[in-house]
């Protein structure tokens, strides 16, 4: 990813108000920076063969709430940012699209009912 291209996305995190953001290249999956590491398909080419970069977001949950867990108050709490996640991501990826960069996108890890 250009540096330009990374300015780009990270000032759309920022005005979307996403307050984690990371960007790095797939080939860091290539070099493990420590062992154990995790299984080949978990890898962004496993997943999207022409991926060439990652970016991640992460939304807080505030310790008040994660001190709760297991309860309701958690459980609705970590529904409500994953469904955050899954608007963020969307628009992300949108944006993305829209500059021509193809975005293979990838819900928050949890299970999806079906």
């Amino acid at each position: 990813m250009t540096e330009d291209l990374k300015a780009a996305v990270l000032r759309r995190c920022r005005r979307m108000e996403i307050p984690l953001v990371g960007v790095a290249s797939t080939d860091r999956w290539e070099n493990p920076p420590f062992l154990p590491w995790m299984p080949e398909e978990f890898y962004p080419q496993s997943i999207f063969p022409e991926a060439r970069s990652v970016i991640v977001i992460g939304l807080p949950v505030h310790l008040p709430v994660l001190e709760t867990s297991p309860s309701n108050y958690y459980h609705e709490l970590y529904k409500t940012v994953n469904t955050l996640l899954d608007q963020y991501t969307y628009r992300l990826a949108s944006f993305l699209n829209d500059e021509g960069y193809p975005v293979g996108l990838r819900p928050p890890g949890r299970l999806r009912e079906h």
